[in-house]
């Protein structure tokens, strides 16, 4: 199976189905609470120019990420958190000691019924009801100004204000709760094609080439500027495989800005991606309230950070090379920046009418690739990236 493709389902995570019982208990780190003088003196003290110094580029990213964790094992350790509430983004501290408060107040009175201690709650609780609409009010004020923001946050803060809520808890049945028989499910969407069809076509793309194209394109190197402007345009919080996460990487700017560049000239120069970056933690997401198959089921990769880093690297330049030579087709909405589902709806929108006002007819066809991208064949898209200019070290 190896000529079909190498991608296999590394690690999985399968779902708590015993359900809930009203406490939560995960594994985090308290990086709200650290200073920045503080980050700073550890980050002195902490070897991170060892990494300069080391060829390999594996031996660079294990020593990176060594020194990472090991720092924040000090800064902030790993900590078992129970949580019975979710409070909302609105209930500060001063929220919170308030509703303390009133609890008490009410205590105290059903022990003793008397109207000093009904006095004292009621006031209590009109404070706290008065402070939480305050609260309310500012939070939606700033959170949906909308000058500046992105619609991800957008779309985030509307969740956590309870706007777009599931009608079902979407959990995992026992039957399908079984991480070895979900890999073999989707290995099998790579086994689509024969060993005949996949050789015709790399064939076919190697012989030929988009454009006469006078050079080739070769990764740029990058710099530090870049790489941070990187950083903070990833909003994913989720912790990688390797331990880290976007927010402790920003917490370390700009004192490993310059490491990281050494790491991510070192992956273009030697045209290697680390292993350690191919490895993801894969949690199963049911696509709908009772799942009753794997079809029902979609998997989410979960990378490091540092991989998405890398990724967006050479993404820039691939998709500038796209766009100078005019390679992807002008109608095509999916997978372009300042495109999407909107200018594609535009599009057929436009083409109907002006066919219907001519007096002709007009058909649209709907096609769906199912797992697409779980068929994509590595051999064969090397030989199409080659086809479309770029290098043999590129591609």
């Amino acid at each position: 199976m190896d000529f079909i493709s190498d991608h296999f389902l590394v690690y999985a995570e399968a779902a708590d189905v015993r359900g809930s019982v009203g406490v939560k208990v995960f594994k985090s780190r308290c990086l709200r609470t650290l200073e920045y003088e503080t980050v700073t003196e550890y980050l002195s003290l902490t070897p991170f120019d060892d990494v300069l110094y080391i060829s390999d580029v594996e031996d660079k990213v294990a020593c990176f990420t060594r020194l990472m964790i090991g720092l924040y094992d000090e800064l902030a350790p790993v900590r078992f958190i129970r949580c019975r509430k979710n409070y909302k983004p609105w209930f500060t501290s001063t929220i919170k000691k308030l509703i303390s408060l009133k609890n008490a107040a009410l205590n105290k009175f059903k022990q003793n019924r008397t109207s000093s201690n009904w006095d004292y709650y009621k006031n209590i609780r009109n404070a706290t009801t008065a402070a939480v609409n305050r609260e309310k009010k500012a939070y939606v004020q700033f959170a949906f100004d909308g000058r500046g923001v992105d619609s991800r946050i957008l779309w985030t803060r509307l969740g956590e204000l309870g706007v777009h809520v599931k009608t079902a808890a979407k959990t995992i049945p026992p039957t399908l709760d079984k991480p070895q028989d979900l890999n073999n499910f989707f290995l099998k969407f790579s086994q689509t094609l024969s060993a005949n069809q996949v050789n015709d076509a790399i064939s076919y793309y190697s012989s030929s080439s988009f454009a006469p194209f006078e050079e080739r394109l070769h990764f740029t190197l990058t710099d530090e500027d870049e790489i941070y402007d990187i950083i903070k345009s990833i909003y994913s919080g989720a912790i990688g495989p390797d331990g880290l996460n976007v927010e402790m990487l920003l917490r370390c700017c700009p004192h490993i800005l310059r490491h990281l560049v050494n790491i991510c000239n070192s992956c273009i120069i030697d045209a290697k991606f680390p292993d350690s970056w191919k490895v993801s933690k894969v949690v199963p997401i049911p696509k709908v309230s009772n799942p009753t198959s794997f079809n029902d089921i979609r998997p989410i990769s979960i990378l490091s950070p540092c991989a998405k880093v890398v990724e967006k690297i050479l993404a820039v330049r691939i998709r500038s090379h796209l766009d100078k030579f005019n390679i992807l087709p002008p109608r095509q909405s999916g997978f372009r920046k300042g495109y999407g589902c909107c200018t594609a709806l535009l599009d057929i929108v436009d083409t109907i009418i002006r066919n219907v006002d001519t007096g002709k007819s007009c058909v649209l066809l709907l096609l769906d690739y199912s797992k697409a991208l779980d068929r994509v064949n590595h051999q064969l898209m090397t030989a199409i990236l080659r086809h479309i200019g770029l290098s043999d070290v590129a591609g």
